[in-house]
């Protein structure tokens, strides 16, 4: 398994889950792949913890059964996955990207999904795949467009119900994470601004939105 230290350390205070997490973290293929994120980008690696972390209890507060709250969870752990295909010089800049940096974030999307091309990750792919049509803007990186065409646009049409709450789970986690949390281009930001931004940005259900913040608030 990972480095439990560091996951440790990186770990929300969510003791619901934590098992749940901690079952995510044993699949041998994604273990694998979540080390070569650490080693490449740790920034991208404790977000996607973090991000698997907050997608597993709203989850379970939603009452999604156990199968697809695993899949929820690897897809969480897996979403920035493609990232190990950029160079830190894109990733760790501290301004806006221009339009070849941009191109070359987009890529990260489908590099996921060919990680990830294997049958017993076919829930995994799709809930990856539909997470990124629920966001009006890509914040916070201005000028980056987060709808992508290429050969998997199919797996993100006609899902399931329950896909699709997973799916909206883990763009609001994704979302929130990122605000909260320092970037080399901007501050953490105050429960307030982030509380108005995704009110504004995030297009699945609000409900996620307040029971995600309880979370920082308590």
């Amino acid at each position: 398994m990972l480095d439990q230290i560091k996951v440790n350390e990186i770990i929300l205070n969510f003791p619901q889950s934590r098992a749940l997490f901690e079952d995510c973290l044993r699949d041998a293929a994604i273990q694998s792949e979540l080390a070569f994120l650490k080693e490449h980008h740790p920034v991208s690696y404790e977000h996607s913890c973090r991000v698997c972390q907050i997608s597993l209890e709203l989850g379970m507060m939603h009452s999604l059964d156990y199968d697809l709250c695993v899949q929820l969870g690897l897809a969480a752990l897996m979403h920035d996955i493609g990232k190990t295909h950029i160079s830190l010089d894109i990733l760790d800049k501290a301004s806006s990207l221009d339009d070849e940096e941009t191109r070359a974030v987009r890529k990260h999307v489908r590099q996921a999904l060919l990680t990830l091309d294997q049958p017993q990750y076919e829930l995994v792919r799709a809930i990856l795949a539909a997470h990124h049509e629920y966001s009006r803007s890509p914040y916070p990186r201005s000028g980056f467009e987060r709808r992508q065409n290429h050969r998997f646009d199919q797996e993100r049409r006609h899902i399931r119900a329950d896909i699709q709450v997973a799916a909206e789970i883990l763009a609001l986690s994704d979302m929130l994470d990122a605000l909260v949390q320092p970037r080399s281009y901007k501050p953490a930001l105050p429960l307030n601004e982030v509380e108005h931004i995704l009110r504004s940005k995030f297009t699945g259900n609000p409900v996620f939105i307040e029971q995600a913040l309880e979370f920082f608030r308590s």
